[in-house]
């Protein structure tokens, strides 16, 4: 009788650890960070950024979809799409920078400046070595006048990249989130596979 009350207590242990790690499973395959919903407009962008390495998370459940996107953020992204290591600096963004500003695609001023729509798309324009696209942009004041951050939003419009800020064509001064930002480097990449 012993035996059978312990086999029934063990058994029901079992059941008890098997449910807990079943369930946990679950909710950690539908549910990536506390604040990106499953159901949000950004989350296949923010789990494609997290699970190639190129975005991270900012604390152990959060991304804060909509919390400021740095240029030191978004330099550490494309040095991560390229493949470079960029951890081990004296500042997080270290490699990052020196890798970029080696490239051309930012000199490293501002690093903790909120990046803006141009600013985005200029980055990302030169990493892509600067292509020449149809100018879409000509009569729209706020592009500026045949400078890079025109060339690239023309570049941008032109390759879909802008489709999420809610225009044809944004305000190049618009600043930009995390969210935004992640949608953004996700389709680039996907528009131009390496």
């Amino acid at each position: 009788m012993k035996n059978i009350k312990r086999l029934w207590a063990l058994f029901l242990a079992i059941i008890m650890v098997l449910t807990t790690v079943i369930t946990g499973c679950a909710v950690g395959e539908t549910s990536l960070f506390d604040d990106v919903p499953d159901n949000a407009w950004y989350t296949e962008a923010v789990k494609y950024c997290q699970e190639n390495g190129l975005m991270r998370s900012t604390s152990a459940v959060s991304f804060e979809p909509n919390g400021v996107m740095t240029r030191a953020m978004l330099a550490t992204a494309l040095a991560r799409l390229e493949g470079v290591q960029t951890h081990d600096g004296t500042i997080w963004y270290e490699k990052a920078m020196a890798w970029s500003s080696a490239r051309g695609i930012w000199d490293g001023s501002g690093p903790d400046s909120n990046i803006t729509c141009g600013q985005l798309m200029t980055m990302i324009w030169k990493y892509q070595g600067s292509p020449v696209a149809a100018d879409k942009l000509s009569d729209y004041e706020d592009a500026g006048q045949n400078n890079d951050e025109q060339k690239a939003m023309d570049w941008a419009v032109s390759n879909g990249l802008t489709n999420i800020f809610g225009k044809e064509i944004p305000e190049p001064q618009s600043p930009v989130n995390r969210s935004q930002a992640a949608w953004v480097i996700m389709e680039f990449v996907k528009k131009n596979p390496a």
